[in-house]
């Protein structure tokens, strides 16, 4: 087998007459092809929380916020609402929703853990509701991603991070 020798290069000479490197600490996010990510922001939450209202959405307490660098750059939104669980009196189970900085972008769960139709609505721990979303916010300035849920049923007790199970949410820019 051959064997490579590797030749230390003075830190000096990577910058000096470098067109992809614009200081010593810091590359030109401008000069990146499409489709690479430019920042990643990353939340985690594992307070239970809990409603059994059906008329007005709750915070999850899982939230983040990005400022895109560019207006026409795309945030990757990936989320992971841990520890879904509804007691027995929830026949419908619950809703879930993404939100951008109070706009809805995503319905994420319309009846999770609902009866299947036969009336019965056991308590049911239905662990992770996920989602990708490729959002389009166009702007510049700061904007916060985050879920809320309700009771598909009136007085229905339904439960986010039960047990105190971490949800996560990831926050990417995408250059476009």
């Amino acid at each position: 087998m051959a064997l490579t020798r590797v030749k230390k290069v003075p830190t000096a000479n990577l910058v000096q007459g470098s067109s992809f490197l614009t200081s010593a600490s810091s590359l030109a996010a401008a000069r990146f092809p499409a489709g690479t990510v430019i920042q990643t922001v990353f939340d985690t939450h594992d307070t239970q929380v809990s409603t059994n209202q059906n008329g007005s959405y709750i915070d999850t307490g899982l939230e983040a916020t990005i400022t895109p660098t560019s207006a026409s750059n795309k945030i990757l939104v990936s989320v992971f609402q841990n520890g879904v669980y509804k007691d027995g009196s929830a026949v419908a189970g619950m809703q879930l929703r993404l939100e951008r900085s109070g706009t809805v972008i995503s319905q994420l769960a319309k009846r999770a853990g609902g009866d299947n139709g036969s009336g019965t609505a056991a308590t049911m721990s239905i662990g992770t509701v996920g989602n990708q979303v490729l959002d389009s916010p166009n702007t510049t300035s700061a904007i916060t991603y985050k879920t809320s849920f309700i009771s598909a049923s009136n007085a229905a007790t339904v439960y986010v991070q039960v047990y105190t199970c971490d949800s996560t949410i990831i926050l990417q820019e995408i250059k476009v």
